[in-house]
């Protein structure tokens, strides 16, 4: 019995560490969590009026904007297909 659930609780571990990878990549709503995430870490700083698609097969982000104090960027359309592969930890863009 204690056999079985040293198996099962890592193997538990991994597939749900898939799940949670899968879903921050190649989904909308995982996408929307990490801008949220972003916008966060900025103090709001940064906003955008779409962000559409997801990371694993490319997004779009219209009226990107970065604003502090001292600095604004503004970006009218962006654009990103990314590669994000595990192992080895990379991140390779092929269209921006």
């Amino acid at each position: 019995m204690m056999r079985r659930l040293l198996l099962i609780v890592p193997a538990s571990l991994v597939v749900l560490a898939a799940c949670v990878w899968y879903w921050l990549l190649h989904t909308e709503s995982g996408l929307h969590w990490i801008w949220a995430r972003a916008q966060s870490a900025t103090d709001q700083a940064l906003q955008a009026q779409l962000i559409q698609g997801d990371l694993g097969s490319g997004l779009t982000i219209r009226q990107l904007t970065f604003a502090t104090d001292s600095t604004t960027i503004d970006i009218k359309e962006l654009r990103l297909v990314a590669d994000l592969d595990l192992l080895p930890l990379q991140l390779q863009v092929s269209e921006v």
